[in-house]
């Protein structure tokens, strides 16, 4: 998404780019006669693929085809910055959360149940173009996950040294979801769910710095936890199990690169936990 923006913007203008991007949103599916049809052929959910840069611009036609905005605030509007890549001024489009609840309405009134999947985050969390800075490397793990500060809490509560973006973000999304139950009920019945991350750093296996694919300059995309957070963490994965018998026979979690991933899902199932959503009836869907 954001080397596309870019694109179309250097091939004609900010708010000509901002303005594919919306009618591709509001053209490829059509929230009354496609949901209508997909209810009736039994569908019960559908999974909605998003990115981490939402906004909460309120009329975007407006805004968009009118010559009241400048480029300067087309982009504070309607994109967000990438923290990993502010030299090379690498802008993500942005959903409009109003966009968004349309849909989770669209959804309530068909029996439908959306999932929302988060898919990447700044700096993108794996090797591809699903990732969204493609072809460029992605940097979320190196530069924005930062559990290494000190041991993240199990509420899902950020470091108390650093900001960790990555969680943060996360959290707004559960809240603003949470909220949905008492400012837009219709939207909230049309949530089914939620996804914190997209197959969290696919293909680091493939894709590190020994392999013939990787950029030179850039350090493996997914680093291993410090040694002190990575033995407390692996000395919580692999503590007994309760009601598991005198032998305790289970396979235990290997040290390793993976474990930053893993501890990325455990404190997203924290603060989902947290936010409320759980209790009222909406999933946590990891993949």
């Amino acid at each position: 998404e954001t080397d596309l923006l870019s694109w179309l913007a250097n091939k004609t203008s900010t708010r000509h780019a901002l303005q594919v991007f919306r009618a591709h949103r509001n053209s490829y599916v059509d929230f009354e006669d496609d949901l209508a049809q997909l209810a009736a052929l039994g569908v019960k959910s559908v999974r909605v693929p998003l990115t981490w840069c939402l906004t909460d611009a309120g009329d975007e036609e407006m805004a968009l085809f009118s010559s009241n905005l400048t480029e300067a605030e087309l982009l504070r509007k309607f994109t967000c910055l990438d923290p990993t890549y502010q030299v090379q001024g690498v802008r993500w489009p942005a959903t409009p959360r109003p966009f968004l609840a349309k849909f989770l309405r669209a959804c309530g009134r068909h029996g439908l149940g959306a999932v929302l999947d988060l898919h990447t985050f700044p700096g993108g969390t794996s090797v591809g173009t699903f990732s969204g800075v493609w072809p460029r490397a992605p940097r979320f793990w190196t530069q924005v996950d930062k559990p290494a500060a000190e041991l993240t809490s199990k509420d899902g509560a950020p470091p108390k040294e650093g900001v960790d973006q990555g969680r943060a973000l996360l959290r707004e999304v559960f809240a603003w979801c949470a909220a949905l139950e008492r400012t837009d009920p219709l939207a909230f019945k049309g949530l089914r769910g939620i996804t914190p991350m997209n197959e969290p750093a696919h293909l680091a296996g493939q894709y590190g710095p020994n392999s013939a694919h990787w950029v030179a300059s850039e350090p493996s995309f997914l680093p291993s936890l410090p040694p002190k957070l990575a033995k407390a963490y692996l000395d919580e994965l692999n503590a007994p199990r309760p009601n598991s018998g005198a032998s305790n026979d289970f396979t235990p979690v290997p040290d390793g690169e993976h474990l930053r991933a893993l501890l990325w899902l455990r404190d997203a199932v924290a603060a989902f936990r947290g936010s409320g959503l759980a209790e009222k009836g909406k999933e946590l869907s990891v993949n």
